[in-house]
Parts: C-alpha cells; sequence; structure tokens
C-alpha cells in the first residue's frame, strides 16, 4: 500500500515538474539577468520617473537641434561671406574698337554689364546683382572701365551705321570661378565693327522647299518662290535629293546636290554679313552628304553661298538648312536675299525690300 502512495506521489510531483517546464520555455533566470532586471529603472506609483526620463531625452533632442541650426547657419553666413568677397574685388578693363579694315572706331559704345554686390545678401549667400556702365571710345578707338569692384562683367560695343558682330558680346570673369582675365592697358581687347554701306534694294524671302528623294531635278525660281520638276531655264538653279533606307542605328545615306544653270554658279561663304558677292570665283555644282557609316554622321547640314544666275542678271546670297528626312521626303530651307538689277550688292534694309507679287 505504501508503495503505492509513494508511487503516486511521485508521478504528481514529475507531472507538476513537466508543467512548470512547459510555462517557462525550459529557461532558469540566471543571475545576471536577474541583476541587469533589477538594475532597470522603476516608475515610481504616479508615473513620475518615466516623465522626467522623456523629458530629459526630449530637451537634449531640443539643445542637439538647436546647436545643428546654429551651426547651419554660421556655416552659409561665412559661405554667403566668401561669395560676397568673391565678387567684391577691384575690377579694370582696357578695349579698342576696330572696323573691318582695322581702322580705330571713335565714338564706339561700349556697355558694361558687372556682377556685384549692389544687391547682395550673405544670409542667403547670394552673389548680388548687376550694375550698368557705358563708355565711348575716343579717337584711337581705345576706351576703359576702372576704379570699380566686381566678379565678372560683360561688354558689347556698338555703334551707329555699323554691323556688330555676333561673337562680339564677350565676358570677363576676375574672380576665382574662372580664369580671371589679367587687364593690359598696352594690350586691350579688341573689338570689331563692320560698316555699313548704301542697302540694295532687294528681294528677302524664308521658304521650305520639299523634293522626293529618289534624285528627281528641281528647278527653283527664287523671285518667285516656286520649284518645277526638271532643269527650268528660266529658274534660277537645279537641285535633288538622294537618300537610303534606315540602317538598324537609324541611319542613312543622303546626297544633296545643287546645281547652277547657264554660265551661273556657286561660291560657298563663312563670311557673318555677306554684303557683296564675289566678282570671280564661281563654281558650277554645290555637293552635301554622309555615308550611314560616317563617324561624323549628320541628319541636316548648314551651308552658306553665293549664287550667280540668269547670265549674271541675279546676285543673290543664301543660308540654307539642308533635311534629308522630312516627313517621308527631304526638304530645304532657304534664307536668301536678291539682287535683281545685275548689282553685287546684297546689303539689306527693310525699308527697300522689293514686294514681289506671286502669280
Amino acid at each position: 500500500m505504501k508503495t503505492k502512495q509513494i508511487a503516486w506521489v511521485g508521478f504528481i510531483a514529475l507531472m507538476i515538474g513537466v508543467v512548470i517546464w512547459r510555462f517557462t520555455d525550459g529557461r532558469v533566470p540566471n543571475s545576471k539577468s536577474t541583476e541587469t532586471a533589477q538594475k532597470k529603472p522603476q516608475a515610481s506609483s504616479d508615473g513620475r520617473g518615466v516623465g522626467i526620463m522623456a523629458d530629459k531625452a526630449a530637451n537634449n533632442q531640443e539643445n542637439e537641434e538647436k546647436n545643428f541650426g546654429e551651426n547651419k547657419k554660421e556655416g552659409f553666413l561665412e559661405k554667403g561671406e566668401r561669395i560676397r568677397q568673391e565678387f567684391n574685388l577691384p575690377i579694370s578693363f582696357y578695349g579698342k574698337v576696330i572696323d573691318e579694315k582695322r581702322n580705330p572706331v571713335s565714338e564706339a559704345a561700349a556697355t558694361f554689364s558687372v556682377t556685384d554686390t549692389s544687391k547682395a545678401d550673405p544670409s542667403l549667400f547670394k552673389e548680388g546683382g548687376k550694375s550698368a556702365y557705358k563708355i565711348q571710345s575716343d579717337a584711337q578707338g581705345l576706351f576703359s572701365l576702372t576704379g570699380i569692384k566686381g566678379g565678372n562683367l560683360t561688354v558689347r560695343v556698338s555703334k551707329e551705321g555699323y554691323y556688330t558682330p555676333s561673337g562680339e558680346y564677350l565676358g570677363f570673369v576676375y574672380n576665382s570661378y574662372g580664369i580671371a582675365h589679367i587687364p593690359d592697358p598696352k594690350n586691350p581687347v579688341i573689338f570689331r565693327l563692320h560698316k555699313k554701306g548704301v542697302a540694295a534694294e532687294l528681294v528677302h524671302r524664308e521658304k521650305l522647299f520639299t523634293f522626293s528623294i529618289d534624285g528627281t531635278k528641281h528647278s527653283l525660281d527664287l523671285l518667285a518662290g516656286k520649284k518645277t520638276i526638271g532643269s527650268n531655264p528660266q529658274s534660277d538653279f537645279v537641285m535633288n535629293i538622294v537618300r537610303s533606307n534606315k540602317n538598324a542605328d537609324g541611319r542613312f545615306d543622303w546626297e544633296v546636290v545643287f546645281e547652277a544653270l547657264g554660265d551661273g554658279g556657286f561660291v560657298e561663304s563663312n563670311e557673318e554679313f555677306m554684303l557683296q558677292a564675289p566678282e570671280s570665283g564661281y563654281q558650277p555644282s554645290l555637293r552635301f552628304g554622309c555615308r550611314a557609316s560616317d563617324p561624323g554622321w549628320r541628319s541636316e547640314e548648314k551651308c552658306k553661298f553665293f549664287l550667280r544666275s540668269r547670265q549674271g542678271k541675279f546676285y543673290t546670297r543664301l543660308e540654307a538648312t539642308i533635311i534629308p528626312e522630312y516627313n517621308e521626303k527631304g526638304a530645304v530651307d532657304l534664307n536668301y536675299y536678291l539682287n535683281p538689277d545685275g548689282s553685287r550688292n546684297l546689303e539689306y534694309d527693310k525699308s527697300k525690300e522689293i514686294e514681289v507679287i506671286r502669280k
């Protein structure tokens, strides 16, 4: 009987041990974890312990943000001051104006725009504003700008009765943001103007002509602004466009040929103003084109040339943009000035433009 009682007691003890093991996942608290748990701060009954810690954390974060903001603002101010200094440097500039024959041009207006600190705000590290100056050249074509401060400047020279070339609007740097200009009164910067002559009565037209791309020749009548198929001796020149299919890279071979009629001809030009047609040197044709395999392949081309046509009765200056691919065709966009009275003078004045009545 005693044996059975002992067995039941042992079984019950074993079951209690299994239950305790299951609920504790078999883990036995060690001294370290107990010690760590004891070290954790305990909230007071009214919760003020946790509140104090939260307040300290918030104060620390606020102080860090305040310090960061002050440092950032200080950095902005330092940067703004550095930039302000870059645009508050002494500036001197010396220039000279000459014409197309290298003669000095007096009383030409040199207009300066100087970037300086006239509207600077260091707190926002803005570089500032711009100040304008205007000076006239003397009898030797010389002019200068001194005794001012800034960071860089641009200058443009002009005079009534002269053309100003497009490349004569120049900029110069005096600070560390570029290659600094070194002013030298003995070596002034040269500015070129082109003296205007007497304008002729010209026909001016801008027009885009389209063409088939199979090489069919078309004649262009510049006076009327028309094209016809074939070689028409009453026109000014003949042209055609040939274009291949595109390859995998979207490229294609293309060629455009301009052909003169009769004793007419072409002279290519790189002049900016093209005010007078040359007396000689005319070629019977001009060719432009690209192979699809060319490393420098281009999908269009710009060119400038003089044209003599209709037995020397017409002289024309043309600027052409060749467009081999245009709405499944090819095209040439022409801007031209035609003198129909046999003169090589191609200087244009809007007030003298000839109005052609189209039939």
